[in-house]
This record gives structure tokens, C-alpha cells and sequence, in this order.
């Protein structure tokens, strides 16, 4: 696809990503706090379900955003390669 819109193709590496933050309340943290809990029921209720094909486990994921704690400094390192 990238050749028939005439793209150019950069590759790129990122190493480091684990120490930008920490993950202190993941979906299961999230859904025992009552108010938050509804809130996630809620937004999934009304959103638009991108793996309605799915089955299984990844067809039933509810989307969430999990709670991150920012490491300071935090660092991250990308690499960018030739076109």
C-alpha cells in the first residue's frame, strides 16, 4: 500500500518505554472502585465495538485506560533508520 500512494518508509525503534511510567491500577484494580466501575460499564455500553467479529477473549475486552504513574526523569530512546 505504502509503494501504490508513494510513501516513504521510515523504520523506527523505541527502547525504553517501560521506564516512562508505572502501572499501578489495571482493568481488574479499576472495576473493585464502585464509581469507576460504573464509568467503565457505561463507556463500554455506548461505544463502538472496533472487534464485533471477534470471539473469545479478544472479542469480549472492554476498552479501559489504566492508571499510570510517570517515573521522573523518565527515559526513552528512538531510533530512526534510512528511508
Amino acid at each position: 500500500m505504502a509503494a501504490r500512494f508513494g510513501a516513504t518508509i521510515v523504520p523506527f525503534g523505541v527502547v525504553g518505554e517501560d521506564d516512562i511510567a508505572d502501572l499501578v491500577l489495571d482493568y481488574n484494580d479499576l472495576m473493585k472502585i464502585p464509581v469507576v466501575n460504573d464509568w467503565i460499564r457505561d463507556a463500554n455500553r455506548n461505544a463502538i465495538r472496533v472487534r464485533d467479529e471477534s470471539s473469545g477473549e479478544v472479542g469480549s475486552q472492554e476498552l479501559f485506560v489504566p492508571g499510570l504513574l510517570p517515573k521522573i526523569p523518565g527515559a526513552s530512546t528512538i531510533c530512526l533508520g534510512s528511508p
